[in-house]
């Protein structure tokens, strides 16, 4: 066997066959080899066959195969070592059964996912090798394959480097077909309201037979027509598909011999869209389209080990979240995922998978541009003939072959857009997509006359708590018709549960989404849901009119409007009636309420519902803010407990901590002071000598006081910079509930803009916390002053260790979360204070 393939630069792949575009097949021609195989794993370069694996027992695993964190990765190695000492060398073994009638058809086998680098034999024979890990792996095994037990053998070369302790490989199947079959088609689509629906197909038809063509809808063939090779068919009065309504049509092929009989039958549920650049503006069916976008990737091999089940969670939440579209990044995702984003309606960008250094030692540019060629070509292949996919990235301009890529596409297939990362917007892109602009870059670009819309690749990175700034970001955006949206870089966290069912990861780089693994929302979720949602509103108070408007492109909203007003102890107003709304439309509702009658807070809730009760869209005005008042109570205040200065913000998953450490500490003044018996009155004053990104206190509290109710932004975290999904209410929780389940250890579960907190024992007796004006607390059973810096966190939240008593963090201020996308680099006292001259009261009195 030639291993010296493992470092020739020029030999990617041996023996497979060409990438073609997704199979539906017929479940009697399929044969599943997933389940039970053998394994065997040797540190040297050796063939399956020699001496020193004949010596290795086999042991059992399952594939397709989990991924298992490697906890200790062997150190990179010298570059000048051996190739025997480079790699880790794993071999699986599975047998399986063929009925001699069944030996006589076409024969593949199909490899879904295979990481590392590979060689295939099947009954000792050799079927090819591959060493692009990123695509599916295939070969044909017509000649190879026998009657009754057949013996399959993977083995696979992983990088001692490597991040993981094994291979990891997906769903693995043996397919047939018949003499005369089908082996690829290309069917692209197109719709218009003046001439309706249109379509080109072209089939790579092997043997000396004919296609007939069908297209049913609900089960009723709406079109029949033969194809011997291409055929086009225009001016089908059928309704078009988008992202609001995937209506979509089953595509039938049938391969015919001669005498009629039917030897070959293939489906692809399609739609018809078109997705074009008109004027230097980009529309799907006509429309305006903005794209509100998120990247789906994880650590490699998670995606396609992902089940049916959790796929369609994923679709609902993108839905929930209103996010229509969603790039397909770094790593395989699988056919099912393709057919559910048709069926439900996200847009999907494909990229092509990443080019590492790691992936197939590309030491070379000559090898480089075959690998990244070899890459953008499967991609195409597999997912053209889905109509969600609207368009390929080929990557960012450190790839190669960019011009032979995208002039690849565009031969193939000119109604879809072909995307490149990029810093300048000329070059081979359908648009201009680069990458964490502020909005200072932004607006040149607005005002340099743009021949192309702009589409951020990627907006910012949802690395755990961040996001921030994102909405003033956004409604820039909204603003100017040439920024036609973007993406949100993370949409799952790439964590792995371990044993104990804690979460571990790989590296901190691959934590980044606005899920758990186990689709649990973050903060960031809920903040790009309210941010992206279709329906928007805006209040005429001296008029008491309410403005509502549908942004939907295509679909109306049909349901419920709900209006409430409410201060902190009553409810003032509340409306509730049923609407319909078409697309692109707006509407007025009034309401009634005396503006002079206001002593505290009041705030005006409006939520639309849709006829199923999903959330279609919801906003919150402030009416009036109330005059602050000294608290008086009627109880003697105890507060024996120790009040500190609190100046340090902690860092978030990917903050610079620099920015959060003072190395010259202001002078300070805190003073206690009771009023009275029943109020304590806490001052912290001081100069102001550089930005402070927090000025508060903090208190410890014993731990019987273990309930919270506050009066503020909530339910979830928020911060001053990441709170337009919060809304004001009267909020009830606990130190635990607060802090949200971010894998790394970092800043979280703050809450701003806050009037009063009370937090009491079981019985109800304990404390209120008030200030002349709004301001921000956090409440947490973990004690951060026991760590020096971020390099001292433990590696995980599970590593954390509760401290004895609670940390009440109270602040006048404390910087926001920050990000690519927040101006917020200063704190509020740096800009305000021509005297730099900071102070904050607060009152304490029983409860």
């Amino acid at each position: 066997m030639n291993y010296s393939w493992l470092e020739d630069v020029k030999v990617q792949n041996v023996g497979q066959l060409k990438p073609h575009c997704f199979y539906s097949f017929d479940p009697a021609l399929r044969l599943s080899l997933n389940g039970t195989w053998q394994t065997k794993h040797l540190s040297k370069v050796s063939s399956p066959f020699s001496d020193d694996f004949q010596k290795i027992e086999w042991s059992n695993c399952i594939l397709p195969s989990k991924i298992d964190l490697n906890p200790s990765p062997y150190s990179a190695p010298d570059s000048e070592k051996k190739a025997s000492q480079r790699w880790e060398n794993y071999l699986y073994k599975t047998t399986f059964g063929i009925k001699p009638q069944e030996a006589l058809n076409q024969h593949f086998i199909n490899f879904e996912h295979v990481s590392g680098i590979s060689y295939y034999w099947l009954n000792g024979d050799f079927l090819g090798f591959n060493k692009s890990k990123s695509i599916e792996i295939e070969f044909d095994v017509s000649s190879i394959i026998k009657s009754g037990e057949n013996e399959l053998i993977v083995q696979i070369f992983q990088d001692v480097t490597s991040l993981y302790k094994t291979p990891t490989l997906g769903s693995i199947c043996l397919y047939s077909l018949p003499e005369k079959y089908i082996r690829d088609y290309h069917i692209s689509t197109s719709w218009s309201e003046l001439n309706g629906a249109a379509f080109d197909l072209s089939v790579d038809l092997i043997g000396d037979a004919n296609v007939e063509v069908t297209i049913y809808e609900n089960d009723h063939p709406i079109l029949i027509k033969d194809c011997l090779k291409n055929l086009s068919v225009k001016n089908l009065f059928l309704e078009s598909w988008s992202f609001e309504y995937p209506k979509l049509y089953l595509l039938e092929l049938c391969v015919i011999d001669q005498s009629g009989v039917i030897l070959q039958t293939m489906t692809q549920y399609i739609g018809f869209r078109s997705i074009e650049i008109v004027n230097g503006l980009l529309y799907l069916n006509g429309k305006y389209l903005c794209i509100k976008g998120i990247n789906r990737s994880a650590p490699y091999g998670q995606l396609s080990m992902i089940n049916d089940e959790t796929m369609l969670l994923d679709i609902r939440m993108l839905k929930a979240a209103n996010i229509n579209t969603v790039i397909n990044f770094d790593h395989p995702h699988r056919q099912k995922w393709y057919e559910l984003c048709d069926k439900y309606g996200i847009l999907i960008i494909d990229h092509v998978p990443a080019q590492k250094s790691s992936d197939a030692l590309l030491r070379s540019a000559e090898e480089s541009e075959n690998y990244h060629l070899a890459n953008v070509k499967s991609m195409f292949h597999r997912s053209k003939n889905h109509t969600c996919v609207i368009g390929w990235h080929i990557g960012t301009e450190n790839n190669f072959n960019l011009d032979t890529s995208f002039h690849w596409i565009k031969s193939k297939e000119r109604k879809r857009l072909v995307l490149l990362s990029q810093e300048r917007p000329k070059g081979h892109s359908d648009v201009y997509c680069p990458s964490y602009l502020n909005v200072d870059q932004l607006s040149a670009y607005v005002y340099s006359n743009p021949s192309k819309p702009l589409i951020l690749s990627k907006i910012d990175n949802a690395f755990g708590n961040s996001l921030g700034g994102l909405k003033t970001y956004w409604d820039f955006i909204n603003n100017n018709d040439c920024l036609q949206g973007g993406f949100v870089d993370g949409f799952i966290d790439g964590g792995i549960k371990t044993s104990d069912g804690k979460w571990d990861y790989d590296s901190k780089y691959d934590v980044k989404g606005i899920l758990l693994p186990d689709r649990t929302p973050h903060p960031t979720y809920f903040e790009l849901k309210k941010i992206f949602q279709e329906i928007v509103f805006r209040i005429d108070q001296e008029e008491q009119l309410i403005v509502f408007r549908n942004n939907n492109l295509f679909e109306p909203i049909i349901g419920v409007i709900e209006i409430r007003i409410w201060e902190a102890k009553q409810q003032l107003f509340f409306q509730r009636r049923n609407f319909e709304l078409p697309a692109q439309a707006s509407e007025l509702i009034t309401y009634n309420l005396d503006n002079n009658k206001f002593s505290d807070s009041v705030f005006l809730d409006v939520r639309c519902f849709m006829n199923n009760g999903e959330l279609a869209g919801e906003e919150q005005f402030i009416l009036h803010r109330k005059t602050a008042e000294i608290p008086s109570s009627k109880r003697t205040l105890v507060f024996p407990f120790v009040i500190a200065p609190n100046l340090r913000k902690l860092p978030s998953q990917m903050e610079d901590e620099k920015k959060n450490i003072l190395e010259n500490p202001p002078q300070y003044e805190l003073t206690e002071d009771y009023i009275d018996e029943d109020t304590l009155c806490i001052q912290l004053k001081c100069q102001v000598t550089s930005p402070l990104p927090r000025f508060g206190v903090k208190i410890q509290l014993p731990k019987i006081y273990s309930q919270v109710s506050y009066l503020g932004r909530g339910p979830h975290e928020n911060y001053s910079d990441r709170k337009s999904s919060a809304f004001w209410g009267q909020y009830y929780t606990t130190p635990e509930k607060m802090i949200p389940s971010y894998i790394i250890p970092q800043e979280s579960g703050y809450r701003s803009e806050n009037e009063e907190i009370v937090i009491t024992d079981l019985h109800g007796n304990g404390f209120r916390f008030t200030s002349i004006l709004p301001f921000g607390f956090s409440y947490s059973p973990y004690d951060f002053d026991q760590y020096k810096d971020r390099s001292t966190f433990p590696k995980t939240k599970a590593g954390l260790v509760e401290s004895d008593h609670y940390i009440l963090c109270i602040d006048r201020y404390m910087n926001g979360i920050g990000g690519v996308l927040s101006s917020e680099d200063e704190s509020i006292y740096q800009k305000s204070n021509p005297e730099n001259y900071a102070e904050f009261t607060l009152y304490i009195s029983a409860v």
